[in-house]
């Protein structure tokens, strides 16, 4: 029993004599790391769930790029342009705006972004249209048809 004793007492003394394992027991659990769940803290030797910051809500408006659109109305009156392209020259031509709606010498619509498309006839012949309209009075825009295009600019009269 003596050589139990003393081979037990020199086990012990040689394990707290190593640093690392001596470190271990005196040290655990205090070295700044996570084991396991990390969403829960010890509260009063409980378990307690960690409250998690809710992100911040937004409003259900879409995303501002840039000045606010203007009201639809703000395009409305009449419009005199120019049509410029190899086939047709240069071609002058009036439209009237209500609302965002184009009519008289061609048939479209202008959005509240701006953005400005539709259909005008010359001669029989359909070109289709697109660009942009700002609420300052000034368009501009690209025209293609059949084996031709051309850009056309407007302002408001």
């Amino acid at each position: 029993m003596r050589a139990f004793t003393c081979g037990a007492i020199a086990l012990i003394a040689a394990a707290m004599s190593v640093p690392s394992i001596g470190a271990a027991f005196a040290q655990a659990g205090s070295t700044g790391g996570t084991i396991g769940n990390r969403e829960k803290s010890i509260i009063g030797g409980e378990e307690q769930p960690v409250a998690r910051k809710q992100p911040a809500r937004r409003a259900s408006q879409p995303p501002r790029r840039g000045a606010q659109a203007p009201p639809l109305g703000s395009f409305d009156g009449n419009w005199a342009g120019v049509s410029v392209g190899s086939c047709i020259g240069r071609f002058g031509w009036r439209v009237q705006v209500s609302n965002g709606v184009i009519s008289g010498g061609a048939t479209g619509n202008i959005a509240r972004s701006g953005a400005t498309n539709g259909d005008m006839v010359i001669l029989g012949k359909h070109y289709l249209f697109k660009g942009v309209t700002r609420a300052s009075g000034t368009a501009s825009g690209t025209w293609t048809a059949r084996n031709c295009s051309g850009n056309w600019t407007a302002v408001r009269s």
